[in-house]
């Protein structure tokens, strides 16, 4: 509900039968202030993307399989390698405390969980 209309009320649940607490927090501005808001969202999508876009896509370069797929994991340990200061941040700049989250909010990308042999999965992406 970020920058919604700051007079509109949320309804509660229709069936009160159990405990329900609410709280909010709203802040106003005037069209300057939302402009800017939405300004700063556009900056950190488009540095997120450019991130995922441009790590992700060159260590893919390096190591993807013969079908295009890159291990995720793999990937994660090369990012982590060549640029630990951006992993550390990523959480509170970007809102994502994984990679997977990160390469599906990005939109570039697509996701694909393998699965494995013992009953578990690994993730692969490839950039669209």
């Amino acid at each position: 509900e970020i920058l919604s209309d700051a007079d509109e009320e949320r309804q509660g649940p229709q069936d009160l039968s159990e405990l329900w607490l609410f709280s909010t927090f709203k802040i106003t501005g005037d069209d300057k202030f939302y402009e800017l808001q939405c300004q700063n969202l556009e900056l950190v999508r488009e540095e997120r993307n450019q991130l995922a876009h441009h790590f992700f896509c060159d260590i893919s370069s390096r190591v993807s399989r013969a079908d295009g797929w890159t291990c995720l994991a793999r990937a994660g340990q090369l990012v982590h390698e060549e640029a630990p200061n951006e992993v550390a941040k990523m959480k509170a700049k970007y809102g994502y405390d994984s990679f997977k989250k990160l390469l599906a909010a990005s939109e570039c990308f697509e996701i694909l969980d393998e699965p494995t042999s013992n009953g578990r999965f690994r993730t692969f992406y490839r950039l669209r």
